[in-house]
């Protein structure tokens, strides 16, 4: 129903800053005025002079299907749209003239869910110790804000695909051992 799209578009408009805000600035998919360009471009620059060439490469399956409801509601706790937020993700869905309750994930299509996604997916780095230093550049002739990235390990993550750079093999294979709570999480 368009009510819904309405709502959804208007929870988005309000829970978006400051999910924003929360983000990791190497986290490029759902996001204003970021694109796929954005994350090639942060991959080149990581990859550049041979420093970071070992790879770990990642895809979140079946990502807006079996998103955890209550990690995502822990995330957004306080926010004073959380109850709204709360049935939108319990709504459940039709099929074949049967109804079904959603016990997990976020409805494809649904103007909230990228965002959902994006807030139930950050907090890669922080498993991997990686710190963020801001800087300013310039290059012809425009100032610009970028990220110099801290740690051991790279991180470049488009909605549910990541990349992550190590300088040497024994760092990358221990990558998966790392992230194990965070992707039970």
């Amino acid at each position: 129903m368009i009510i819904d799209r309405i709502y959804q578009e208007i929870i988005r408009l309000a829970l978006e800053p400051q999910a924003e805000f929360n983000f990791e600035p190497t986290t490029y998919g759902f996001r204003p005025k970021r694109g796929c360009h954005d994350a090639v471009q942060r991959i080149r620059h990581n990859i550049k002079g041979g420093k970071w060439c070992w790879v770990f490469e990642g895809d979140f399956k079946a990502c807006f299907d079996t998103l955890n409801h209550d990690f995502i509601l822990k995330q957004i706790k306080g926010f004073p749209l959380y109850n709204l937020v709360n049935k939108f993700l319990k709504t459940g869905y039709i099929d074949n003239n049967l109804f079904y309750d959603t016990e997990k994930g976020t409805p494809q299509g649904g103007l909230l869910s990228p965002l959902l996604a994006n807030i139930a997916l950050n907090g890669l780095e922080k498993y991997l110790n990686i710190s963020y230093k801001e800087v300013i550049q310039k290059k012809d002739d425009v100032t610009y804000n970028t990220f110099i990235s801290m740690g051991n390990y790279r991180v470049t993550r488009y909605a549910d695909d990541f990349v992550i750079f190590a300088k040497s093999k024994e760092e990358i294979e221990k990558v998966y051992e790392i992230l194990n709570p965070y992707l039970k999480e």
